[in-house]
C-alpha cells in the first residue's frame, strides 16, 4: 500500500533541483522499475538537469514519462543530451505542444528487436527554429547510434 501511495505522489510535483536530488537518489536504491511516471511538473531547466544526470544509475527497463514538465527549447535540449550520455534510453519523444508529452523508451519499452542497437529521436511539435536545432544537434554530441530523426 505505501508503494501505491509513493509512486501516485509522484505526479504533479513540482520538484525543485534539491528535492529531485533527494528523489532520484532515492530511486537509485529501488529495484528495477518498469514505468516511472513523473508528469505534470512544469519544471525548471536545472530541475531536468538533474534528472538526467541521475539516469544512468536508474534501473528502468521500458520507459520514463515526464509529460508537462518540460515546456522550453532549454528543457528539450537537456532532454535530447539523455541519447548520447546515457546508453541505455533508446528513443526520446518530445511534443511541446499542448498537451506536453515527453517520454524516455529504455530497451524492453521499444517496438523494435531487443538485439537491434540503434537509437531514434522524434521531435513533434516543437515549434523549433533554425538556432535551436543548431542546439538539439549539438546536445547529441557524437552518439552514432542515432539512426532516426523525426
Amino acid at each position: 500500500m505505501f508503494l501505491l501511495f509513493f509512486l501516485s505522489s509522484l505526479l504533479n510535483q513540482k520538484w525543485t533541483k534539491p528535492e529531485m536530488q533527494r528523489l532520484v537518489t532515492s530511486l537509485t536504491c529501488c529495484p528495477t522499475l518498469s514505468v516511472l511516471n513523473l508528469s505534470g511538473g512544469q519544471w525548471h531547466v536545472e530541475t531536468l538537469k538533474t534528472l538526467t544526470e541521475f539516469l544512468p544509475k536508474l534501473d528502468v527497463t521500458k520507459k520514463i514519462i515526464v509529460n508537462d514538465s518540460c515546456s522550453s527549447v532549454e528543457g528539450l535540449v537537456v532532454l535530447t543530451a539523455t541519447l548520447s550520455d546515457c546508453p541505455a534510453v533508446m528513443e526520446l519523444h518530445i511534443r511541446l505542444q499542448s498537451p506536453v508529452q515527453v517520454s524516455m523508451l529504455f530497451s524492453e519499452g521499444r517496438q523494435q528487436p531487443a538485439n537491434e542497437i540503434s537509437k531514434t529521436l522524434c521531435l513533434s511539435h516543437c515549434g523549433l527554429l533554425p538556432d535551436d536545432l543548431q542546439k538539439v544537434w549539438k546536445s547529441l554530441g557524437t552518439s552514432s547510434d542515432l539512426t532516426m530523426l523525426e
